[in-house]
């Protein structure tokens, strides 16, 4: 319990520290989601197109009231493919503006913007140099446009957000930053020499390659310690293509 309790008290910094910090954080997600929603600003006024009936005016029966939000979630084949929290999103959107599409497009490029800025911060905190630019390059790259500007894509930017949402909470919970060990995971239960479990089939899935290259037991070492110390191997091609697909 010592050993925990010593790996998980919050470091102490200095106010000016902190304060120096916010301000950098502030500055360089304000930028990343500005540089996003310039970038998509042509996206913003498109209509609704090939599959987004089916998320939206092809399914209004499902959307009108709370029997339909019922539906989405307890019967797999209720719509296209089941994706209950996109289907939900969907739903709110239709009680807050209808099918006015200009709104639907504005979600998915801020969430995509939302997840520019915590890829940012997940490699800033691992210490990948050239964090930022990284976050820019994944916010405007060409092959996420699919994702951020195609309302039916909704689920990758959705699921993306979470996913690194939480491999930065892992990363702050365990107290972990580039080349630290922590005892959670580097004297953890191998299982017959196998990494634990997040390493395994993956997080959302076994074939999306976002998940080893932002596992936190795989890639390459950011920084030199123990054998089971943190790895990481940053791909912003791969982190692209997968959420594209």
């Amino acid at each position: 319990m010592g050993l925990l309790a010593e790996v998980t008290k919050p470091a102490k910094t200095n106010p000016a520290t902190r304060r120096s910090e916010a301000k950098t954080t502030c500055i360089g997600a304000f930028l990343l989601i500005f540089l996003t929603v310039l970038a998509y600003v042509p996206a913003l006024s498109g209509k609704f197109v090939w599959d987004d009936d089916s998320w939206t005016t092809g399914i209004a029966g499902l959307l009108r009231n709370v029997g339909g939000l019922r539906t989405i979630w307890c019967q797999p084949a209720a719509m296209q493919q089941y994706y209950p929290l996109t289907g939900t999103t969907f739903w709110v959107d239709y009680h807050l503006w209808g099918f006015h599409s200009v709104p639907y497009h504005v979600e998915n490029v801020l969430l995509h913007a939302f997840a520019a800025v915590l890829f940012w911060r997940l490699l800033r905190r691992l210490a990948v140099p050239g964090a930022w630019l990284a976050g820019a390059i994944f916010a405007l790259h060409p092959v996420m446009v699919e994702s951020a500007a195609w309302i039916t894509e909704r689920k990758n930017v959705l699921s993306l957000v979470f996913y690194l949402g939480a491999l930065l909470a892992y990363l702050r919970y365990t107290g972990r930053r580039a080349g630290e060990n922590s005892p959670n995971v580097s004297r953890g239960d191998t299982h017959g020499g196998h990494e634990p479990g997040i390493r395994g089939k993956g997080v959302i899935s076994s074939s999306n390659p976002l998940t080893p290259s932002l596992s936190p037991l795989g890639g390459e070492r950011v920084a030199a310690g123990p054998e089971r110390g943190f790895y990481f191997r940053p791909s912003v091609f791969h982190l692209c293509k997968s959420v594209a697909e």
